[in-house]
């Protein structure tokens, strides 16, 4: 039985999430089960590199990559989706072991900051990428430094320095039409596609601003990504948006493709929705999100749950019939904390994974 590290990292964030009930006999029990399952992820690190394998054998205990990967080459995003759950989770038992695998990750990491990190490390290509295959891994250096309540300065630096690599590769983009839009690079040329997965760092760029306004450059930023994304479903048939949306002299954010057409229940634009609402209180990010409630119930709602649809564009599409596990930890999530009060997980005392999982803010009360 094989199982990715990256989707065991979210299982065992999911499963961290209780240890924040009351202290009891249960909770005990439950954190026992979180730490069996953090043991069971041990083996996936390589001795040689420190880095996490892609896929884990339970049974043998032997790891390996994925085979479309380039040569067998670790993926950036996987490498840094541990980071916050073994650190906490040496915090919470005193046990080094887990943080100083993935604290051994974080030197590899700054050992080559001449660069923004390639997706897949060894540097096998030259492709740069925000979505899905280096998400995780950015995100996580600006939240770790959020969840150690900004006492982690060298995950703040890191992640400031990637900002200037995003600039110094031309990735953050803006269309002839007006619109700002996130792009991969490869072998140094941007292109002129932005992933919807892609859509969560407007929301990342607004929550790791050091002003909330818009005269800080990278909230401006923020904010205007994350109108791209919300212009992608607006133009749809189904206000619901595509996988992946194009921007050229004629189109602007739009799918063309069957594949770029899909809708997969993500959640990265509702994030940014959640964020942004939080840090402005613009009403505007919730009729954004009301938008999506409305369109999910009218489009993906079906007798044993939601399903994605096969076409954005389509007025009465053709559902995939796949639920899959993120509609519930995150896009659900978020749009439910978009119309709760702020006292609902505050940002000041949690930080959500990967996921959609909360982490307490050290040194902060969580009541």
């Amino acid at each position: 039985m094989h199982f990715k590290s990256l989707a065991s990292g979210n299982w065992l964030g999911h499963e961290l999430r209780f240890y924040f009930l009351p202290m009891s006999r249960p909770v005990y029990v439950l954190l026992f089960v979180r730490l069996s399952i953090a043991d069971n992820l041990l083996p996936a690190f390589n001795e040689n590199t420190g880095l996490p394998g892609s896929l884990l054998n339970l049974k043998t205990k032997k790891a390996r990559n994925f085979h479309w990967a380039s040569s067998g080459c670790h993926i950036l995003s996987e490498i840094g989706t541990l980071h916050m759950e073994f650190q906490f989770i040496s915090e919470l038992t005193g046990d080094p072991k887990y943080s100083r695998l993935v604290g051994f990750a974080k030197v590899l990491r700054h050992e080559n900051m001449s660069a923004i990190f390639p997706t897949k490390r060894s540097f096998c290509n030259t492709r740069v990428t925000v979505s899905g295959e280096g998400d995780s891994f950015f995100e996580y250096l600006l939240k770790e430094w959020l969840r150690t309540n900004k006492t982690d300065r060298k995950a703040r630096e890191l992640y400031d320095k990637t900002l200037d690599s995003f600039e110094r590769l031309n990735i953050i983009r803006t269309s002839r039409a007006g619109s700002l839009y996130i792009t991969d690079s490869q072998h140094g040329s941007p292109g002129r596609t932005m992933a919807h997965l892609a859509c969560f760092s407007g929301g990342m760029f607004a929550l790791g601003a050091l002003r909330k306004d818009a005269d800080d450059v990278w909230f401006n930023r923020g904010r205007l990504l994350t109108e791209t994304c919300r212009k992608s479903y607006a133009q749809t048939e189904s206000h619901l948006g595509p996988e992946n949306f194009h921007f050229s002299d004629h189109i602007d954010a739009v799918g063309l493709t069957s594949s770029d057409n899909l809708y997969l229940l993500r959640p990265e634009t509702v994030e940014s929705y959640f964020y942004l609402w939080r840090l402005t209180h613009n009403t505007t990010y919730r009729d954004y999100a009301w938008d999506v409630v409305e369109a999910l119930e009218k489009h993906c709602r079906v007798p044993g749950g939601f399903s994605g649809i096969k076409n954005v564009n389509s007025i009465d599409p053709s559902h995939d019939d796949v639920q899959q596990s993120y509609f519930l930890a995150e896009t659900l999530k978020y749009l439910y904390l978009i119309f709760c009060d702020d006292l609902v997980l505050p940002l000041d005392r949690w930080v959500f994974n990967t996921e959609g999982h909360p982490f307490p803010i050290m040194g902060n009360p969580t009541g």
